[in-house]
């Protein structure tokens, strides 16, 4: 199995539920059209490895082209297109940090801005910096992973997120999704807007997202549930019982069509000045430096990376491809 998916990953990239991934570079402006090539091959690796699933790669014009594989026994909410929507997870933690990231080259917001001059009832908020939080180099650490309701307010959430950690004091890298979610609160405050309503002004409208949704907008027959999830969240009430807590770090599903938009109007700087996040990279530092959501290297590829109990795990690279029966 294990290398099955390896393969898949190699070749392609992942949005996926059920399967491992491979870290490797996103594209980027100057990467052409997908070959005839290439996307026979990948079309033939999906039938070969009995994957149910879509992939969507660079086309022509600057246009998705979306490669399809359909297994046996793909019914309904199995059975994958390019704009079937999928939980994605802390691929969402990008929308947050290049919100953030614009408020820095706007002057609002300053990298060294402690914690505590927003949410000083975090732990620890007097020594916790805007740049800690977005790198995940603060000294908190999550504790629970879902939440026994569903909460239907943003003050809810993000009260939710400061109480639902420890200060560790070590501040080195600990992944930690209340950091996002504090730093989606931040946004919030500067922008007098909701975080739902920043990302449908400035991520949706901007890249043209036409399948892009907010957890608590969708119905249960609109997601791409995996075949053979047998742990984590198999229902949609289970599901945003951990989306719920995920504010600004997983609060939305989206399909692999609109995600190759996204990068794309994030590569051309539609959303951000790129020159603005990538020079925060450290030539001579380790291979994934985790900047505004992303991991890049040191020569500015990057991925992107999420997961939902393992069910629903997803990366992106070159092309993107969802599915459901890994």
């Amino acid at each position: 199995m294990k290398n099955r998916t390896w393969m898949i990953s190699f070749l392609v990239g992942v949005l996926m539920s059920n399967a491992a991934v491979v870290p490797a570079q996103a594209a980027t402006k100057s990467v052409p059209a997908t070959d005839a090539a290439t996307v026979k091959r990948i079309k033939q690796t999906l039938a070969d490895e009995h994957v149910n699933g879509v992939v969507v790669v660079n086309g022509q014009h600057n246009q998705p082209e979306v490669i399809m594989n359909t297994v046996a026994g793909a019914q309904g909410n199995h059975k994958l297109t390019g704009n079937s929507l999928f939980p994605i997870a802390s691929l969402n933690k990008s929308f947050t940090g290049i919100g953030i990231q614009r408020l820095l080259n706007q002057g609002k917001l300053k990298r060294d801005a402690k914690l505590a001059k927003f949410f000083p009832q975090t732990p620890n908020a007097a020594n916790i910096t805007v740049d800690q939080l977005s790198k995940h180099t603060s000294d908190l650490q999550d504790i629970a992973q879902d939440s026994p309701k569903i909460m239907k307010s943003d003050r809810q959430r993000l009260n939710f997120a400061q109480h639902n950690v420890t200060a560790t004091g070590k501040y080195t890298w600990t992944y930690t999704n209340a950091n996002y979610a504090l730093l989606a609160g931040i946004l919030s405050r500067l922008t007098h807007e909701s975080y739902e309503d920043w990302v449908q002004t400035n991520i949706i409208k901007r890249a043209h997202l036409t399948h892009t949704k907010h957890y608590d907008e969708v119905n249960a027959n609109q997601i791409a549930w995996g075949m053979n999830a047998d742990n984590g969240p198999t229902t949609l009430d289970k599901l945003q019982k951990t989306m719920t807590v995920m504010y600004g770090a997983g609060d939305y599903f989206v399909s692999a069509a609109d995600y190759w938009k996204y990068v794309t109007a994030f590569n051309a700087g539609k959303l951000v000045k790129l020159d603005t996040v990538t020079k925060q990279i450290n030539p001579n530092g380790s291979e994934f430096q985790y900047i505004d959501g992303f991991y890049f290297s040191p020569t500015g590829k990057y991925c992107a990376y999420g997961s939902y109990s393992n069910v629903f795990n997803s990366a992106v690279f070159f092309q993107i491809i969802i599915q459901n029966n890994r």
